[in-house]
């Protein structure tokens, strides 16, 4: 009996060993992966921060909200300006418009280089 109590203590802790061994061939095929993935990641996250930092730039570069509300201003002030000399262009035309027509009803076609005397 005793001889089989050692056989049993014999193969459990063989039984152990190998358990044992498997564990840690696991965990190292699993610590290899694992460093795999970290090193794939690391690189997917390298290329990501470059192209977020070229957008970056490109973003500093373009108008900001603020710079568009500043032209939005200056194109309809600059549109309020237009209309008011369009206004004032109309009215100068008006006027000449209407010296002209009072300097050729008064025109003498009898004696030219004078004007009659109409008012």
């Amino acid at each position: 009996m005793a001889e089989q109590d050692i056989f049993v203590s014999v193969l459990t802790g063989l039984n152990l060993v190998v358990t044992l061994v498997a564990i840690a061939v696991r965990r190292r095929g699993d610590t290899t992966r694992i460093a795999a993935l970290e090193r794939e990641m690391g690189e997917a996250l390298a290329a990501h921060d470059e192209r977020l930092a070229r957008i970056e730039a490109a973003a500093r570069s373009h108008p900001t909200h603020d710079d568009l509300a500043k032209i939005y201003e200056r194109i309809n002030e600059t549109s309020r300006l237009i209309h008011r000399v369009e206004g004032t262009v109309e009215g100068m035309d008006n006027n000449l418009r209407l010296v002209l027509s009072k300097l050729v009803r008064n025109f003498d076609t009898t004696r030219p280089g004078t004007l009659h005397d109409r008012t």
